[in-house]
């Protein structure tokens, strides 16, 4: 089943248009409602994000080798975001719900000067957060654990991807591209 998903993830990333002459995004499917839990540990999901186009993002707070540049390039994201007076919000989802804490992600938040008013982290019940991450986000996320079952890497999109207010998602954006992040935050800027 999470091949299936991380499959149709490739097929939206290579089936991805040049957006730049394009007045209109595509709508590639709908986001079901969700309710996870925020770093300040209380209800968030899709009822908080009806009023705002956001970028979903996937971490673990445990990870030292693509979530740091991820956290960082969110940041930087986010200062546009403020910077233009957008609506635009980040959600970040925790792939390691079972050790991200709602404190953990709070400490992360700070540390990455998280502006509550721009980006939230998500974490949950194990169920939950994998059914929204793996089903309705249709993106990866799997352990590989040593010998000892010791979790050593979390398999997770490393796709920023755009929703807008009605839930849709509307575009997929390589997080390592620049120009790719440009473009985010014009096409953001449509919906």
């Amino acid at each position: 089943m999470k091949v299936i998903h991380f499959l149709t993830i490739l097929i939206l990333v290579s089936c991805k248009k040049d957006f730049k002459n394009h007045t209109k995004l595509p709508t590639y499917f709908q986001v079901p409602p969700f309710e996870l839990i925020n770093e300040k540990g209380l209800n968030y999901g899709s009822k908080n994000l009806k009023r705002s186009p956001y970028i979903a993002s996937f971490i673990f707070t445990q990870c030292t080798l693509t979530c740091p540049q991820t956290l960082n390039i969110l940041y930087q994201l986010q200062q546009k975001l403020k910077d233009n007076s957008s609506r635009g919000k980040i959600v970040t989802f925790t792939v390691d719900p079972e050790r991200d804490t709602p404190k953990v992600l709070r400490e992360k938040a700070i540390s990455y000067k998280a502006d509550p008013n721009f980006w939230t982290f998500l974490t949950g019940d194990f169920e939950k957060v994998e059914k929204v991450i793996t089903q309705s986000f249709r993106s990866p996320m799997d352990k590989f654990l040593d010998d000892d079952n010791t979790i050593i890497g979390i398999a997770h999109s490393e796709k920023l991807i755009l929703v807008d207010k009605k839930g849709s998602i509307r575009g997929l954006y390589s997080l390592n591209d620049k120009k790719e992040r440009e473009q985010l935050l014009s096409d953001m800027k449509m919906l």
